[in-house]
């Protein structure tokens, strides 16, 4: 069963963390996928009791070089530039823009593809939520 994870924020905080998972396959072979439960960062709660948040982030499926789960919105050090992790709807797939909105070192175009083979060589060290900041490069 594939998990599908989301990061709640509200006013520019992590209020938790939503699983939803894939609960059965309909007669035309489409996935139902139903929240499980979310929790915050001490324990798992009734899925009854959501905190209110205004944008959810979804998890990429990635880990960085230090095991970290990469969502949507984290900011990456990665040899030397702060990239930021965004869904590219034309490409169909994860993708790096530099927080500058400056090309990135060894790339001409400003959004370059997120490769898992390059695990380790990127750290996540923010998002742009908690860390606006980072978006200065």
């Amino acid at each position: 069963m594939r998990e599908l994870k989301f990061r709640l924020i509200r006013d520019g905080e992590i209020v938790g963390y939503e699983v939803h998972a894939i609960v059965h396959i309909d007669e035309y072979g489409g996935e139902v996928v139903d929240l499980q439960y979310w929790h915050d960062s001490e324990q798992t709660k009734p899925i009854d009791s959501v905190p209110i948040h205004r944008t959810k982030d979804q998890f990429t499926g990635l880990l960085d070089k230090k095991g970290v789960e990469i969502y949507e919105g984290d900011c990456l050090g990665w040899s030397g530039d702060t990239i930021v992790v965004l869904w590219d709807n034309k490409q169909g797939m994860w993708c790096a823009m530099s927080a500058d909105h400056e090309p990135l070192a060894g790339t001409t175009p400003k959004v370059m593809t997120f490769k898992p083979a390059w695990r380790a060589y990127y750290e996540v060290i923010g998002n742009i939520h908690e860390n606006p900041e980072l978006l200065n490069g």
